[in-house]
């Protein structure tokens, strides 16, 4: 097979579990599952729970220790890996071609039988302890959740994915243990694999290995009580040389809306690319910047678009005016023709050029699935881009409302 023929593919296993496949011959193979609990699902007085239980689900299965799970996928040059994030958690391994059904029969046990031993909690503790020192040490990762804890002030999403010192002193293997009996279930599951296997032996596969529990009713809400055109801006400065500032807004898209309008003005506004709006506007043209840089968080009710950048601090107010000369620079006139044609055509580069990034593109198809139960194939998400027009772009620069700022 060319490797650049894919095909997506989706299934509902007997279980009610959900499992995607993107059938394509590729070095490497990948398989995992995406998990609909994230921190904020913690329970009260439990903040940083999730990640915990992701760090803790590689300590010990009713079937492996903690040693055999760490050697099952190293000894044969593969990778075991987890993530957490605001409303997910994601397990997944990166193997050779051939490893499969060992891939599939690990990942199922960790998810299905996993029993947190006592011993094991305690020594993660002290680890995930360390983490959240390294995380208060780094003024660039620290200042986005004192953003987060602003502008989500009230709302579950509000709170930092790794908790604190204290929260994370009480946390318990009967935490842990209530919270995968909680979430972990078929219905807020979605099981992904990539590589050349057949979609129909995977499911067999799935379906012998996992062996979850029953879905119980959780009702999980990250709904956002605020005014979705307000605009924040938050500075972790102090005793720095450098000042990191991130400035955002909400604006009332979720993951379930036609985001390419947002998407393609992000990548206008400041993308990954050099010539985004704002790198050129804020590091060519005025040098005052090394990196900034605009971003999405799309979550189930509400979209978070923000904007990084680090500067002196004395210059923090001279960027903030750039930052809102670009955005009413496109609220104010529609792009020429040219000038939207060229930004679409770089978009529809870049997502061509990140389906070489085999994990991000499961993982990303998988997401999808969880909220929205469907799968959108890449020409469809470039048609989506190129249906935006100048209009429609505008209209969203212009619903940012800049006047009204925090500035800390």
């Amino acid at each position: 097979m060319d490797r650049s023929a894919v095909d997506f593919t989706l299934l509902t296993l007997p279980s009610g579990l959900r499992l995607v496949c993107r059938t394509i011959d590729w070095p490497v193979e990948h398989f995992g599952v995406i998990v609909r609990a994230g921190s904020a699902d913690d329970f009260p007085g439990c903040e940083g729970l999730a990640h915990f239980v992701e760090h803790t689900l590689f300590k010990g299965t009713t079937r492996r220790t903690s040693s055999a799970i760490n050697n099952r996928m190293e000894e044969i040059g593969g990778e075991l890996n987890a993530f957490t994030t605001k409303e997910t958690t994601v397990v997944y391994t990166a193997f050779p071609p051939d490893y499969a059904s060992r891939a599939i029969e690990l990942v199922g046990d960790l998810v299905s039988h996993p029993i947190f031993p006592e011993k094991e909690v305690m020594r993660e503790q002290r680890i995930v302890d360390e983490e959240i020192s390294s995380y208060l040490d780094s003024p660039a990762d620290r200042v986005f959740d004192e953003f987060d804890d602003l502008i989500f002030k009230g709302s579950p999403l509000g709170h930092n994915i790794l908790g604190t010192h204290d929260t994370l002193r009480n946390l318990s293997r009967e935490d842990c243990m209530r919270f995968v009996n909680t979430f972990y279930t078929p219905a807020r599951m979605v099981a992904f694999y990539s590589g050349p296997v057949k979609p129909e032996r995977v499911a067999r596969l799935v379906e012998r290995h996992f062996d979850l529990r029953a879905d119980s009713v959780v009702a999980t809400s990250t709904s956002v009580n605020r005014a979705p055109e307000r605009f924040e801006i938050v500075n972790s400065g102090d005793d720095n040389y450098q000042a990191n500032v991130v400035e955002g807004t909400l604006l009332p898209i979720s993951y379930s809306d036609p985001t390419a309008t947002l998407s393609l003005f992000n990548n206008i506004l400041g993308g990954p690319s050099m010539n985004s709006r704002l790198n050129m506007a804020m590091r060519e043209r005025s040098g005052l910047v090394y990196t900034v840089e605009s971003s999405l968080a799309v979550y189930s009710s509400i979209t978070l678009l923000t904007i990084y950048y680090g500067c002196s601090d004395a210059d923090r107010r001279r960027c903030h005016r750039i930052v809102e000369r670009e955005i009413n620079n496109l609220s104010c006139k529609p792009m020429s023709d040219a000038a939207l044609d060229k930004s679409k055509r770089q978009f529809a580069g870049q997502i061509a050029m990140s389906a070489a990034m085999a994990d991000n593109v499961i993982i990303g198809a998988a997401r999808r699935v969880l909220y929205c139960n469907h799968l959108l194939k890449q020409s469809e998400i470039v048609e989506q881009i190129n249906r935006v027009t100048a209009a429609e772009l505008q209209s969203l620069a212009a619903s940012i409302d800049l006047s009204s700022l925090t500035l800390l």
